[in-house]
């Protein structure tokens, strides 16, 4: 195992590193192997609800930006000019000139 793991670019690749990890997970004790798989699990469940957050707060800023832009385009068609769609929606005149050339086309 010494002379492996003295050569740096077999214990670098991924496989390598995956064998490794196995190996020590196998040479845990009962006790150890259970707080491993507690915090193991710990971690599992934290990352899917950051996951299940960042997917609610992707929906919510898709729902809202299609808010707008309805908002805007029945702005555009109410005749307001670009100040007057940036005044009420807080988009900058910029951006609603784009969509208001978007639309002719």
């Amino acid at each position: 195992m010494e002379n492996i793991t003295k050569n740096a670019s077999i214990t670098q690749k991924p496989k390598f590193k995956n064998f490794l990890n196995e190996c020590e997970l196998a040479n845990l004790s009962t006790k150890e192997r259970q707080k491993y798989e507690e915090n193991l699990k710990t971690y599992r469940d934290w990352f899917a609800y950051e996951q299940t957050f960042l997917q609610k707060g992707e929906e919510i800023g898709r729902k809202k930006e299609r808010k707008t832009m309805l908002e805007i385009i029945q702005l555009i068609y109410q005749g307001k000019t670009d100040e007057e769609i940036s005044e009420i929606t807080k988009i900058n005149v910029e951006e609603i000139k784009e969509i208001r050339n978007s639309l002719k086309s």
